[in-house]
């Protein structure tokens, strides 16, 4: 019963600038072409932007070779694992692949195929979104395709373009894909649109699967830790087990129904692989952990406080859970800083506070959508820099000509380590001396540079890239036969970029091997008592020619 002589007191309105911000969160009434077109046309141009930015690479330059000899042997008809060790999944070498066949073998179709990947994640991350209203669309479908194809590696510097670990950035960019459709029920639900839900979570974690394993055991978490975020359907997991069991399924018909090869190289991997602990893990905790704790207590307490406790139980345990696996992958990646997946949530979180109109006249609604809206827009401000900064990079890269690889299928790729440009060219035209018709040819280093660079059929079995502590050591990593395989030329640098390589292999290299010449920084080496095949694989058509 309402006191008629102590009347509540009115709400003060909004400000017209924070009602305007409000309002762009809400679901619209219908769907907007020029919004979504709007949207759309900005992932284009990320992805533009990317290509044009193309291999200008500052740091881990060494890892493009990996992914262009994995795609070379792919087109030459080997599989990943079952064929080399490739210490990745099989993706990353088929989508290298599927660019150089875009660029009629170049290096610079990696990049196209990169751009292009990028530009279906940020697809499919605005169809998940549609729904939800413009600004969150379009903030989730923007975060998502950064992921995917700002140019530098997570945590580091934005100017340090970079060659290596693009899964990682794919990964992070699905794994926000399952984030966004685990927290967040369609503001206008359908029978079609829970099952098409489940089945995107169910295809992304498939997908993870063979792109990075560590992904999809931190996938798997994440999908458990959020059953709570949203009403849970029978249609959704339906969907999502169709999704991942399809997806499964034509992968095994890829592997003529045999994974144990993809496992068998998982559990090297996973054997060899030697973890350290780091003190940047603390400052990840400090700078990154704790603001983004802030925000999931924040919005969970105020969520509870205001009697939507099913809501404010799910903040704080989806929160908890992206935090725990977001440090998860950070130990178990190459990486040192950063917790890109706290900025996607961020957006999230900050949608399920916005979706109760009940909030807004509690103080701490305010500060919790400004702290939300800082974590996720400092991130992508990031991102967007880094692409940015690479522009002029490119083109300072592309004038200078010590940048350049002595190869015409090498011209897209710039490197800013001169010596290691020198160091690669010593190696290509001693290789180019004394190789003949029907040779294959191995390189006992980190990566192998000179099979595709000069277009010479890759041996079978071997390894796109050897690293101590990562996918070999002296118990665990693969044996010699494997990693020399058929080939018939051993290029030895030197100094090797990773002095374990040889005392592991090196034996096998001296038992059977015999020098041939050297030059300033590499040795050739051919097989004892054996001669070239004449018998070549058949190269793939539209092939630039190898200087």
């Amino acid at each position: 019963m309402i006191d008629s002589h102590n009347p509540p007191a009115p709400k003060a309105p909004l400000s017209p600038v924070l009602a305007r911000f409000l309002n762009q969160w809400k679901p619209p009434l219908r769907y907007s072409i020029v919004a979504g077109s709007i949207v759309l046309a900005a992932v284009a141009a990320i992805c533009l932007i990317r290509a044009y930015i193309g291999l200008s690479v500052v740091r881990y330059w060494t890892d493009v070779f990996i992914y262009l000899d994995g795609g070379w042997r792919v087109l030459h008809g080997q599989m990943p694992q079952r064929d080399f060790y490739g210490s990745v999944g099989p993706i990353t070498y088929w989508l290298a692949a599927l660019g150089l066949l875009l660029d009629g073998g170049t290096a610079q179709g990696w990049i196209y195929a990169q751009a292009l990947f990028g530009f279906l994640l940020g697809v499919w991350a605005y169809f998940l979104t549609i729904r939800f209203g413009r600004l969150p669309a379009a903030l989730l479908t923007f975060t998502v395709t950064l992921f995917a194809l700002a140019p530098f590696n997570f945590g580091e510097v934005p100017s340090h373009l970079s060659g290596g670990m693009v899964y990682n950035r794919f990964s992070y960019a699905i794994v926000a894909l399952i984030l966004i459709e685990s927290m967040q029920a369609s503001p206008f639900p359908r029978r079609w649109t829970e099952f098409a839900g489940g089945f995107s979570t169910g295809l992304a974690i498939a997908i993870l699967l063979f792109l990075k394993i560590s992904f999809f055991l931190g996938a798997g978490v994440l999908v458990a830790a959020l059953v709570p975020s949203k009403p849970q359907v029978l249609r959704r997991w339906i969907g999502m087990i169709s999704g991942f069991l399809l997806f499964v399924f034509v992968v095994f018909i890829i592997y003529q129904g045999d994974f144990t090869p993809i496992f068998d190289e998982l559990r090297t991997v996973a054997q060899t692989k030697h973890l350290v602990f780091r003190s940047a893990y603390v400052e990840t905790a400090v700078n990154s952990g704790l603001p983004f704790l802030g925000l999931v207590a924040l919005g969970a307490s105020l969520l509870w406080k205001r009697g939507f406790r099913r809501e404010g139980v799910a903040v704080l345990v989806s929160g908890l859970a992206v935090l725990a696996t977001g440090f998860g992958f950070l130990i178990s990646n190459w990486q040192l800083y950063d917790l890109p997946l706290n900025a996607l949530m961020a957006i999230l979180i900050v949608q399920k506070l916005v979706a109760r109109p009940a909030l807004s006249d509690s103080a701490a609604f305010l500060p919790a959508v400004c702290l939300g809206m800082v974590l996720a827009v400092a991130h992508m401000s990031i991102d967007v820099y880094g692409l940015a900064i690479g522009i002029p990079k490119h083109a300072a890269l592309a004038r200078d000509p010590s940048t350049r690889f002595d190869a015409a299928v090498l011209e897209g790729f710039r490197c800013d380590d001169r010596d290691y440009v020198r160091w690669v060219n010593d190696g290509l035209a001693l290789a180019r001396r004394y190789r003949v018709e029907g040779d294959t040819l191995m390189t006992l280093d980190l990566v192998n540079p000179f099979s595709y660079t000069l277009g010479i059929p890759p041996p079978q079995r071997g390894a796109t890239w050897l690293g101590y502590g990562n996918n070999f050591d002296e118990v665990h990593g693969p044996p010699p036969e494997r990693i020399f395989g058929n080939a018939s030329l051993v290029m030895e640098p030197r100094e090797s970029t990773d002095p374990n390589i040889p005392v592991v292999y090196g034996g096998y290299l001296s038992d059977h091997f015999q020098m041939l010449g050297e030059s300033a920084q590499w040795r050739i080496f051919r097989r004892r008592s054996v001669r070239p095949s004449q018998a070549l694989l058949m190269k793939p058509t539209g092939f630039a020619e190898p200087r």
